[in-house]
């Protein structure tokens, strides 16, 4: 299993969704952000083939 590569792109993106959610509902719903998405990247990294296979093919 290879592990997820957070680009730094995408991490400056993450720090400022989650200081938004924060920022707007508190820390509890930001700590709830950042969880669920380090779930949905773990289970990518898990299972890279899930999800629609819309455009497997093309």
């Amino acid at each position: 299993m290879k592990p997820a590569h957070w680009r730094p792109l995408a991490l400056r993106d993450v720090e400022a969704a989650a200081a938004w959610y924060g920022e707007q509902a508190g820390l509890e719903v930001e700590l709830a952000f950042v969880d669920a998405l380090v779930s949905a990247v773990d289970m990518l990294v898990q299972h890279p083939s899930a999800g629609a296979s819309r455009y497997a093919v093309m």
